[in-house]
């Protein structure tokens, strides 16, 4: 049931992906971000980041998922506020 799968204060969930580069182009292709940041190794290499990273989108896109899936079954954020601290 819905009140089952909610977490109490204090507990902890743990849900691993690996995201692929056929992830990360198929989320350009969605949203028209092609950030060589994204796909350019080269480009990426001499930025803040040193290599690719993936969009921020993808990352916000597992929280939601996380959330609505295993924390709270059909929950959705109606506001979110992210600050990525390092890639």
């Amino acid at each position: 049931s819905m009140a089952e799968a909610l977490a109490g204060l204090g507990d902890e969930l743990e849900w691993r992906r690996s995201v692929t580069a056929e992830h990360v182009a198929m989320y350009a292709e969605i949203t028209g971000d092609r950030n060589p940041l994204h796909f350019d190794e080269e480009f990426a290499s001499k930025s803040r980041f040193g290599k690719l990273i993936i969009h921020g989108g993808i990352t916000a896109g597992t929280l939601n998922a996380l959330v609505a899936e295993r924390l709270a079954p059909g929950a959705v954020f109606l506001e979110q506020e992210l600050k990525y601290l390092a890639p």
